[in-house]
């Protein structure tokens, strides 16, 4: 049987058709693979600086608590190094002076004590 040319161009236009439909399903197929990969590998390195972010900020506070027990140990040396020396001037207050009999006058230790 010989073909006819007309069934021959619907055979090659089917096949064309195919291809072609082929072809765009592989397109879009692409397009949706780079679209994935893009978003993983974004939410990837989204995820990380998120993981750096959090060390950064454990370390902060990590200097954070040391800087403020520092400050707790000065600020309690301070206040012990404080009451002694109130101590101290309360005694030399009260104390008489072996020097024709003097004392501390009331109104030198209130300035002493306001400095």
């Amino acid at each position: 049987m010989i073909a006819l040319p007309g069934r021959w161009l619907a055979g090659l236009g089917a096949v064309l058709a195919l291809v072609g439909a082929l072809w765009l399903w592989h397109r879009h197929a692409l397009a949706v693979a780079v679209a994935e990969a893009r978003a993983g590998l974004v939410a990837q390195v989204e995820l990380s600086a998120a993981l750096a972010e959090a060390e950064v900020l454990r370390e902060a506070i990590k200097a954070r608590d040391r800087a403020a027990a520092g400050f707790r140990e000065a600020a309690e040396q301070a206040e012990a190094e404080a009451g002694a020396i109130m101590a101290e001037l309360e005694r030399v207050q009260d104390e008489r002076l072996a020097i024709d009999g003097c004392v501390l006058d009331p109104d030198l230790a209130g300035r002493l004590r306001a400095d």
